[in-house]
């Protein structure tokens, strides 16, 4: 028999098909979420004209952070998951932009551990699957972003409460799109699943995979 390659890892890299992975095969127009990325837009820049309008940016940017974070998390899911979706992602934010702020504020050596542990969490969720593990992702985000300002617990908690307000709000926008276009997403999520039931077919029959 032939003898394995020394190393059978750069020898993988170098047949790989760079050229053909990074071809957007899969892009298509009707899949751009172009009224949802606008009302989510429209979600975030409302709590930041508030803040600059009533002189209070940074408190305007908090709540516009929280709006921003829960608005990627509307993306996963359909309906009453969406929804779920924007709740986690505005708890878990809000808690997070706690954590940050109180630990840089009063041990900042203990910064480490903390987001090494969030860090750790979002990494679990992964084998819970693709939607929350996406919602968990923007924890170690906000985390990070808290850090920068340090505070102590009570004008940390007043930050969290915005983030969580403006994630609040997101989840109204979240709600009021599903009048707008009622079934629309699950009509998409459908249409979806039948698509990959049909590549998936189609690469049966060109052998490239198994039944």
């Amino acid at each position: 028999s032939a003898a394995e390659p020394r190393w059978p890892a750069l020898s993988y890299l170098a047949r790989f098909e760079w050229a053909a992975a990074a071809r957007p095969r899969d892009l298509r127009r009707n899949a751009l979420a172009k009224r949802r990325g606008l009302a989510i837009a429209g979600g975030v820049v409302l709590p930041l004209l508030i803040g600059v309008f009533t002189r209070q940016t940074a408190d305007g940017v908090f709540a516009a952070l929280g709006a921003l974070l829960a608005g990627l998390a509307s993306f996963q899911g359909v309906t009453r998951t969406r929804l779920s979706a924007v709740a986690v992602a505005g708890v878990g934010t809000a808690v997070s932009t706690f954590a940050g702020a109180t630990v840089a504020h009063a041990q900042p050596w203990a910064l480490i551990p903390v987001i090494a542990v969030w860090g750790y969490i979002a990494g679990l969720t992964v084998s819970l699957g693709q939607r929350r593990a996406a919602v968990a992702a923007l924890w170690p985000a906000a985390l990070l972003i808290a850090i920068g300002t340090p505070q102590d617990p009570a004008h940390a908690a007043v930050r969290a409460g915005l983030v969580l307000a403006g994630a609040a709000l997101q989840a109204v926008v979240v709600t009021l799109s599903w009048a707008a276009r009622r079934g629309a997403h699950e009509r998409a999520a459908l249409a979806t699943s039948y698509r990959d039931l049909a590549a998936y077919a189609n690469r049966i029959a060109l052998g490239h995979a198994q039944a």
